[in-house]
């Protein structure tokens, strides 16, 4: 029984590590209903930037571009919304993604101990030694904004936390996934 209890604490807390931060909110006054169109906004630059100089040089960022665009409206489709270019689309999608690295460090206390000084006196002192590691994060933000009124509708966002630059790009997919789940809001 206790091994059972310990084993559901341990899992809970496993997976709670592992999840994404995916949030989404809408304007509630929008009836989602009435949009049967979509299309992209003009970005003069794609829309991924980092502080790592070296991110452009890891991954091909067009490559990645073209990979989110594609499944955002994969999901967008899926939900019966059609893709236009060239029309008046009743409502336009964006999407901006940031990763930031971050130096983390960690101290770690090997207690007290006793430290002789000149003329007799006697203090303890502490003995730490230090970590630093890097923690990258990167976020991922889908806009969505009614073309007629230019008001934003819908956003969803994630961010996560990896420890390598590869994770990056899959850890996109799966939060794109979990943005679109529950889209459109009922």
């Amino acid at each position: 029984m206790k091994m059972a209890q310990i084993l559901s604490i341990w899992t809970v807390v496993t997976l709670s590590v592992l999840a994404q931060d995916v949030i989404h909110d809408y304007d509630h006054s929008v009836d989602f209903s009435q949009y049967k169109t979509f299309d992209w906004v003009e970005n003069e630059s794609i829309p991924i930037v980092s502080d790592n100089p070296s991110l452009a040089l890891q991954f091909d960022l067009e490559e990645e571009d073209r990979k989110i665009r594609a499944q955002i409206e994969g999901h967008l489709e899926k939900k019966g919304y059609q893709k236009i270019t060239g029309g008046e689309p009743d409502f336009l999608v964006t999407y901006y993604a940031v990763g930031r690295t971050d130096l983390k460090l960690s101290q770690r206390d090997s207690g007290a101990q006793p430290a002789n000084l000149p003329y007799g006196h006697w203090r303890p002192f502490y003995n730490t030694s230090q970590d630093y590691r890097l923690k990258r994060k990167g976020t991922l933000t889908v806009d969505l904004v009614d073309r007629a009124t230019s008001q934003l509708m819908w956003r969803g966002s994630a961010t996560q936390t990896y420890s390598k630059p590869e994770d990056g790009p899959k850890r996109a997919k799966k939060a794109i996934d979990k943005m679109f789940k529950k889209f459109p809001p009922k």
